[in-house]
């Protein structure tokens, strides 16, 4: 009888063990990441009728519009053998996601570029449809901090700089000159505002080498808003970056103008709307135009966008954003059509002359 008990707990100790083990080698396989490596694969492809809206009222013509995104996870084993078979997913490393940004820092920089492709398609649109809108300087954006600057441990990226010692400006540009203008070694009062609150942070000016001036190490960028009597809404979830600005343009150009750009299509498309109306590039659209067939579209407006001369120095083999769409279309056998637009004018021509 003895016997027989050791004999059963000596199993059951063994079998606790084997599944712990095989546990512990499962985890390891699934979810324990790859330090500093990242994956890019085809994200979603969202409708913008949830997320914009004008005077509250929805787009309820027939079709969508849908802005596309690439999907990043952390690596981990299994989905980097994964990733290594795929024909689309490709691996990333941390600090060519993010620079010298970590997580948080990254994540407030796509918040800020987001905001900005909002804004940037809500003028756009305004000025499009001829309806009355201004431009209202906000302040300016910390983006980056140098490790050497004196404000290193008081500032954060995605800080909002509203004065300096005092005065006020009109744009990053005009406070920097403000900035450069003084000596190594004065004192520096920025006036912040930090999740909503005001907040005082002091520091002295230091020699930056790669503009061999006077400078508190910060790297600045205007912030606007647009104001007008049309209330336009965009409710865009965790989703970051500048890449939704053309696809946000016509949207809201749409509701605006009251117009049926769309036919009743599903229409995708990726790009950064500049404030001139040129769509510029953006990354990872191979992986987009496979999220936006996935989708059920069967147009992808793919920006046109100019290879220059340095460009091409740097990367003797790079392609326009459109020439890298195409190539994915077809080595994937994909039925959805790649339109090359180098504006919005361009995109709309085409929708309204298209069927």
């Amino acid at each position: 009888m003895k016997k027989t008990k050791k004999k059963f707990r000596y199993n059951l100790l063994l079998y606790i063990l084997i599944f712990v083990s095989i546990f512990g080698l499962m985890f390891n396989l699934t979810l324990k990441p790859i330090n500093g490596l990242y994956i890019e694969m085809p994200g979603s492809a969202n409708n913008l009728k949830n997320m914009i809206t004008v005077n509250n009222k929805k787009d309820k013509k027939k079709g969508e519009f849908r802005l596309t995104s690439v999907g990043i996870m952390k690596a981990t084993p299994i989905f980097a053998l994964r990733a290594l078979i795929s024909p689309v997913d490709s691996f990333i490393s941390q600090s060519d996601l993010m620079g010298n940004a970590n997580m948080t820092e990254y994540d407030e920089m796509q918040k800020y570029y987001m905001e900005t492709s909002e804004n940037t398609a809500k003028m756009m649109a305004l000025k499009l449809a001829k309806k009355p809108y201004e431009m209202q300087y906000e302040g300016v954006y910390v983006m980056s901090i140098d490790d050497s600057s004196d404000f290193k441990k008081s500032l954060k990226i995605g800080d909002l700089i509203t004065k300096v010692n005092g005065q006020s400006f009109k744009s990053a540009d005009e406070m920097i000159k403000n900035i450069t203008s003084g000596k190594v070694g004065d004192k520096i009062s920025l006036q912040i505002e930090r999740n909503k609150k005001e907040l005082t942070v002091d520091g002295k000016l230091k020699n930056i080498p790669s503009i061999n001036k006077p400078g508190i190490g910060v790297g600045l960028v205007t912030k606007t808003a647009v104001k007008s009597p049309y209330k336009i809404d965009f409710k865009v979830g965790d989703i970051g970056g500048p890449s939704a600005g053309m696809m946000f343009t016509l949207e809201t150009y749409e509701l605006l103008s009251n117009k049926d750009l769309r036919k009743g299509r599903n229409i995708a498309g990726t790009g950064e709307i500049l404030p001139d109306g040129t769509i510029g590039r953006i990354g990872g659209i191979e992986k987009k135009v496979v999220a936006a067939e996935k989708s059920g579209a069967t147009i992808f407006l793919a920006p046109n966008d100019k290879i220059t001369k340095e460009m091409k120095m740097y990367n003797p083999e790079i392609k326009t954003n459109y020439e890298e769409a195409k190539a994915m279309a077809k080595k994937m056998h994909l039925k959805i059509k790649v339109v090359p637009v180098k504006t919005i004018e361009d995109a709309i021509k085409y929708l309204e002359n298209s069927k």
